[in-house]
């Protein structure tokens, strides 16, 4: 669409392009961020990067060296040993893993510097909200803008002259303040107060809001809602079947209650679930959660597998070897021995 602007993470620019791309704020700690996230880490909560699928591609913990505890934290990362940085035993797996975020950054810098078509705008700021020091710029910038000169179409845009720059920051001493309660639909508002008198609401300036507010869009939708004329939407199967769909959507999403459509395929088992407690199907149905594997359902199971084990070798094998393959002791565990005798005085044995 001419003139529209898209603003969005790096992470969510994956696979698209744009004639113009601008990537604002390229400080360090920003852009590249100085975190540095790893599963040793007491608030982490993730999976044991020994665990992952990806686990060649990580930095590896290797705590061999530790004789005690102090150094078994000094190893994880989460913690100092001057012990073990007496004995030249660094932090090598916390350096590990910050030059594998490092790394990763630097990926995602290139996700967001190619999506490109014609022209990409990068650039800094020397203070970031209310930070009393001055940020460097990142690599991501410098690298870039040392190409200047040297590569065509790379050109620096213009920059206030060192002298100029102050030193310190001219918002670090703002005192911010915002009204409470504040209306829900429309969010906070923040204002800068003066640091003499901060309850002076007359000189309150406001700051720009970061999301848009809601209040006026909702009642102007509200009201549209209710002067609407059911009988002007006429007899439109496509339309009642998406507005049953939004209404059963939002059903759902609550948790209300309300009639819960069968699958197209029930199970004889569905059907005896249903006869022991619908009111449990029926919320398994709407929310489906992972269940224990019942004695049972493994029991049919292998005895299914025992089935198409008979019938698939029976081509090639007779039956007595084709018996002799299956697994024994899932047979006595399960004790499908008395399954597989019924089965094999059946007239259903003789069939192919």
């Amino acid at each position: 669409t001419p003139g529209l602007v898209q603003v969005l993470t790096a992470h969510a620019s994956k696979g698209l392009e744009w004639d113009v791309v601008a990537v604002p704020g390229l400080q360090e700690g920003t852009f590249p961020s100085t975190r540095a996230d790893r599963w040793t880490s007491p608030r982490a909560g993730a999976l044991p990067w020994p665990l992952r699928g990806d686990r060649a591609s990580l930095p590896q913990w290797d705590g061999a060296w530790a004789q005690d505890q102090r150094d078994w934290v000094q190893s994880a990362g989460t913690g100092y040993s001057s012990k073990a940085a007496q004995e030249g035993n660094p932090d090598a797996y916390a350096v590990a893993v910050a030059a594998h975020a490092e790394r990763e950054e630097r990926r995602l810098a290139y996700v967001a510097y190619t999506r490109a078509r014609s022209a990409l705008w990068l650039s800094t700021s020397l203070f970031k909200g209310v930070n009393k020091e001055p940020l460097p710029a990142s690599a991501f910038l410098e690298e870039v803008a040392g190409l200047a000169g040297e590569v065509p179409g790379v050109a620096l845009g213009p920059a206030p002259a060192e002298d100029d720059l102050p030193e310190a920051n001219p918002a670090a001493g703002r005192t911010l303040v915002a009204r409470w309660p504040f209306d829900p639909l429309d969010g906070p508002e923040a204002f800068v107060a003066d640091p003499e008198d901060p309850e002076d609401e007359e000189r309150w300036q406001p700051l720009p809001r970061r999301s848009r507010a809601r209040r006026h869009g909702v009642e102007a939708a509200a009201a549209a809602v209710h002067a609407a004329d059911p009988a002007a939407l006429g007899d439109d199967p496509e339309l009642a079947r998406q507005v049953d769909w939004v209404l059963l959507r939002r059903r759902d999403v609550a948790g209300t209650g309300g009639e819960t459509a069968l699958p197209e395929h029930v199970s004889v088992s569905l059907y005896g679930e249903l006869a022991a407690d619908p009111q449990a199907v029926a919320e398994q149905l709407r929310r489906p959660l992972p269940r224990p594997l019942a004695h049972a359902a493994r029991r049919g199971t292998a005895f299914h597998a025992w089935l198409e084990e008979r019938f698939g070798a029976t081509g090639m094998l007779d039956i007595d070897s084709a018996e002799d393959a299956a697994d024994l002791w899932v047979d006595e565990a399960l004790d499908l021995g008395p399954m597989q005798e019924w089965f094999r005085s059946s007239r259903w044995a003789e069939r192919t």
